[in-house]
């Protein structure tokens, strides 16, 4: 009788330890798995993010000292007398040929107490990739009529704007505003318009 009361202790005490095991291995050992999984995934998303962040920062530098080199370049440009609204329209036609879509808003023209009119054209288009459009701001900025390009964004035009956008693939859409600087030959080309 103490033999099979033993016995009885002895299974008891090994289901005791298997349900222990069974029930660490259910509540703690399982979902810690799970959760390690989870914060891998997530430093994962977050190396790739940051990679993708550092390749556009790069590229945005490299434009940055591109655009700053084509400003400080020393080419020759005429500063064109009131109202060359007409000729400067006809250029950006031709100089923006080899985008798919684009369009042009001429804002009011400021005229200088130092006979400085100043013409601000707001320019938006889609080129077909980076380098046209690249090439298409280095032909605003290197054109005839003296001209300052800035505020320029450059966005994938294919994808999503923001994190991973890949500008270098693919369709981008350009936002850039020019001042076209102009000459006011006589006091009555700016009557009736207000000093800025």
């Amino acid at each position: 009788m103490s033999g099979s009361k033993m016995r009885e202790n002895i299974l008891l005490v090994a289901l005791l330890l298997l349900l222990s095991g069974v029930a660490y291995y259910a509540f703690f050992y399982m979902p810690l798995q799970t959760e390690l999984q989870g914060v891998e995934t997530q430093v994962s998303a977050l190396e790739k993010q940051n990679e993708a962040e550092t390749a556009k920062a790069e590229k945005l530098r490299q434009m940055k000292k591109e655009l700053n080199s084509l400003i400080s370049s020393k080419q020759e440009t005429e500063v064109a007398n009131y109202d060359n609204s007409k000729a400067i329209m006809s250029q950006l036609n031709g100089i923006l040929a080899s985008a798919d879509s684009y369009s042009l808003s001429f804002g009011t023209p400021a005229f200088g107490s130092n006979g400085v009119v100043r013409r601000q054209v707001a320019v938006s288009f889609t080129a077909p990739s980076y380098t046209v459009a690249k090439a298409v701001i280095q032909e605003f900025a290197q054109s005839r009529w003296r001209c300052l390009v800035n505020s320029i964004s450059f966005t994938s035009a294919g994808g999503t704007p923001g994190v991973g956008a890949n500008i270098m693939s693919g369709a981008v859409s350009v936002n850039a505003t020019i001042t076209y600087f102009e000459r006011a030959l006589t006091p009555s080309a700016v009557s009736g318009t207000s000093t800025k």
